[in-house]
């Protein structure tokens, strides 16, 4: 049953054209849909899918990821774990939303609030001459909390970089 859930809330989002662009653009559609329906469905980060379900759905999705990779210089298993790091990057970045937000939710604080309330013990034990690293780049955190802790801004963050890689690495396959 977990595993027709799994593949039925794939058949929502799939878009074989992915609309227009190069093969940044059409990963970069892929990723934001994989973000909104793992947010949508948090249940998916409890199941299992290192063996996932091979249903129509989840194939198809498979197929329009692979196409947009096919034909960039790379080889099947270099686009298979291209696919997977894809992956992999947005189901963390979910989970890391999704913690939050629980986390909020039993607590009844919000993250703001929990760091005002540890500031005192944070004091005692970031001495800046022993981390001054940790004690600079903590004081430009707390000075730009909202930003740090957005979850779309961060996704988007890692998700810029996680693609910046990916053009290196495609870059570097095609040589000079």
């Amino acid at each position: 049953l977990i595993d027709v859930m799994l593949d039925r809330i794939l058949a929502d989002d799939i878009d074989p054209s992915l609309g227009a662009g190069d093969w940044r653009t059409k990963l970069a559609a892929v990723a934001r849909q994989d973000w909104e329906r793992g947010n949508r469905h948090p249940w998916m980060l409890q199941v299992g899918t290192h063996r996932p379900p091979l249903g129509p759905n989840l194939m198809a999705k498979h197929e329009a990821t692979l196409r947009i990779l096919d034909g960039l210089g790379l080889s099947e298993l270099e686009m298979d774990r291209v696919a997977a790091l894809l992956m992999s990057y947005v189901q963390g970045a979910v989970r890391q939303a999704v913690e939050a937000t629980l986390v909020q939710q039993h607590t009844g604080m919000s993250d703001k609030q929990w760091w005002t309330t540890q500031e005192p013990l944070l004091m005692m034990v970031l001495d800046p001459s022993r981390f001054p690293l940790s004690h600079r780049v903590g004081q430009a955190v707390g000075e730009a909390f909202d930003a740090v802790t957005d979850p779309v801004g961060n996704f988007d963050f890692g998700l810029e970089r996680v693609l910046d890689g990916l053009q290196a690495f495609i870059d570097a396959r095609k040589g000079p």
